[in-house]
């Protein structure tokens, strides 16, 4: 498979400017912005509120499908507004 024509991807790493998207990507904006991981959350939750491993699984699968839902509910409830599905029968 021949090489794509893609420029080169240009990083840096500087804390004391995350919030400058200007130049190269910043690794430390990027960090800044992402959520906690699950397994983090998990082992967070074991650790501060002594909860069984079995639990804080329980509780963070919940919170993701919690979260999955909510959006699914949105982009529904926005699709039914529009003209489109209207005019399909969708929704």
């Amino acid at each position: 498979m021949p090489e794509p024509n893609l420029p080169p991807l240009r990083l840096r790493y500087d804390p004391a400017s995350a919030g400058d998207n200007s130049g190269p990507v910043n690794i430390a904006a990027a960090m800044k912005r992402m959520k906690e991981l699950p397994d983090v959350t998990r082992t967070r939750l074991v650790k501060n509120y002594n909860l069984k491993l079995e639990t804080a699984v329980v509780i963070v699968v919940s919170i993701v499908s919690i979260s999955i839902t909510l959006k699914a509910e949105t982009l529904l409830i926005s699709l039914h507004d529009t003209e489109y599905t209207r005019n399909v029968g969708i929704l």
